[in-house]
């Protein structure tokens, strides 16, 4: 029976594995303008300090652990969910879910296309 301490060890080692893939999938697919300062200040200590908890997570940045949590939602939902637009590094908005948009000469009607492909979280087509 292995022990204690070495499944510790083991799941650190996993963590540490998941930790990476999504900080490497949210560098992919997020913009700089895409996070708060908050998210941002988390991305960072995890990189630097690895693997954490919501509440130690609140702690460095001085906030409650109630909205650190808020902050770790935040971000897991980047890696989750899709937005009609994202902004870009010079905080222009960018089609993520759309083929395309257009806006009537007055500015008061926006007509949306989304992109082919897109799949509810069902797996159904949109």
């Amino acid at each position: 029976m292995a022990k204690a301490s070495d499944r510790a060890a083991d799941m650190a080692s996993e963590l540490r594995i998941v930790l990476g893939k999504l900080k490497r999938r949210l560098r992919e697919h997020a913009n700089k303008g895409d996070m708060s300062l908050s998210q941002m200040a988390v991305l960072g200590y995890l990189d630097r300090e690895g693997p954490s908890t919501v509440t130690t997570l609140a702690r460095a940045e001085g906030v409650r652990s109630q909205s650190m949590g808020a902050t770790v939602a935040a971000l897991h939902g980047y890696m989750v969910w899709d937005t009609l637009f994202g902004i870009d590094e010079g905080l222009v908005g960018r089609p993520q879910m759309l083929a395309g948009s257009e806006t009537s000469a007055d500015g008061l009607t926006w007509t949306m296309t989304l992109r082919d492909g897109l799949l509810w979280h069902d797996g159904e087509p949109v």
